[in-house]
């Protein structure tokens, strides 16, 4: 089965599905990208695709994406395709495989429901801040750009053979808004097996009163939802220690956290891009991760984030906002606690203790259920000839 995997900047959930399809015997990955995302720049592609080709630039322009029919059309035929697999985060990727008009089977796997932010911070992306959120100027930049995405979205959804969905929160809120009747499974981020640490390391709080909590992601503090500075900064005092390992292209972000690092001694910042075992190794010196989240609820009550397998990978309990698809995840693995806010997160630090909590990679790990994969993409390629056949 030849597999060709598209997206303008692969991300790390599209890194994990070509590592452990690669390693299954009768599968050959193909990768159509433009840059990879600053969360797999360490990774060697060239060890996991049998080839790979930057053809896709990250298109800024509306309906700057038709230029990738061509281009997908074209390597589709050379390399001999049996399904294309895209993912959403830009959905435009997606949408230009389904009107490539190749001959195969395409799979689209649903990472982030863009239209579930708010009409405003999606109006952020094209126009400075105080007009996307003024009542009046503001409206027609975000209806317009909403209106685009959602068409995006809806034609990625509903012309796909196939979704997957890496949360079920994920496949709630499509279900409600687009015809997902057919094929669609569930398949989360997982744990990489070549990304568990060989050794973990001493809890830097042995011996201390001291907690110190781990942050695993990106800072941006124009975007409200991903400005977690501001929280983070009043979570570090007294014997709270918070380790900030970020991920941003933003210089100003970059040089906000570096301030605050300055004024509170209890704040560390870590910068530095590790590949992943070597970052995971340094989570695993931590008592807890944290995904602090703190609006665009619409959005975050979706998410199964990456973060929780990171911190599931250095054997580190979570403590999370109070979004409804984390909640339900955490409490059924019981990988830890659920916070309200501020407050009541202190409050349960006093009380919690980390190592009433078991985390076991081995039970989340995604060569364990790569098969599920394998027997839907399976399933897809047999219903879509037998439909074609049908129709001939």
């Amino acid at each position: 089965m030849n597999i060709l995997f598209v997206h303008p900047r692969p991300a790390r959930i599209s890194y994990k599905h070509m590592t452990a399809l690669s390693k299954v015997k009768g599968i050959n990955v193909y990768l159509l990208c433009g840059n990879l995302g600053p969360d797999v720049l360490h990774q060697d592609i060239r060890k996991i695709c049998r080839e790979y080709v930057k053809a896709l630039p990250l298109a800024k322009i509306p309906f700057l994406y038709k230029t990738y029919r061509k281009v997908i059309k074209k390597y589709v035929q050379k390399w001999g395709i049996d399904l294309i697999q895209t993912y959403s985060e830009p959905d435009d990727a997606a949408v230009a495989a389904v009107e490539s008009k190749v001959n195969v089977p395409i799979v689209f796997c649903n990472r982030d429901n863009v239209s579930a932010y708010s009409k405003e911070l999606l109006a952020t992306r094209i126009v400075p801040r105080w007009i996307a959120y003024n009542r009046y100027l503001g409206w027609v930049p975000r209806e317009i750009l909403y209106k685009y995405i959602l068409y995006l979205e809806k034609k990625a959804h509903e012309k796909s053979d196939g979704r997957m969905y890496i949360s079920p929160g994920m496949m709630e809120y499509s279900s409600k808004l687009h015809d997902i009747n057919g094929n669609n499974l569930v398949f989360t981020d997982w744990v990489l097996d070549e990304e568990l640490p060989i050794t973990y390391k001493k809890k830097l709080s042995e011996g201390t009163d001291d907690i110190h909590i781990g942050f695993s992601g990106g800072i941006i503090i124009h975007d409200a939802y991903r400005n977690h500075l501001p929280f983070l900064n009043k979570l570090a005092k007294g014997k709270i220690h918070v380790h900030m390992h970020i991920v941003t292209r933003d210089e100003k972000s970059r040089q906000a956290c570096r301030e605050a690092v300055k004024k509170n001694r209890n704040l560390h910042l870590y910068e530095e891009v590790l590949p992943a075992r070597e970052f995971i190794e340094q989570l695993s010196s931590y008592d807890w991760g944290i995904i602090p989240f703190e609006t665009e609820w619409r959005y975050v009550d979706t998410l199964l984030t990456n973060k929780i397998y990171d911190y599931i990978s250095a054997k580190i309990p979570v403590i999370s906002c109070n979004a409804k698809t984390l909640k339900r995840y955490i409490n059924e693995n019981r990988l830890g606690f659920i916070y309200k806010d501020i407050s009541d997160l202190r409050e349960k630090l006093k009380k919690q203790n980390p190592l009433d909590y078991t985390i076991d990679p081995s039970k989340f790990l995604i060569s364990k259920n790569i098969h599920k994969v394998i027997k839907f993409y399976e399933k897809i390629i047999d219903e879509y000839h037998n439909n074609k056949n049908f129709n001939n």
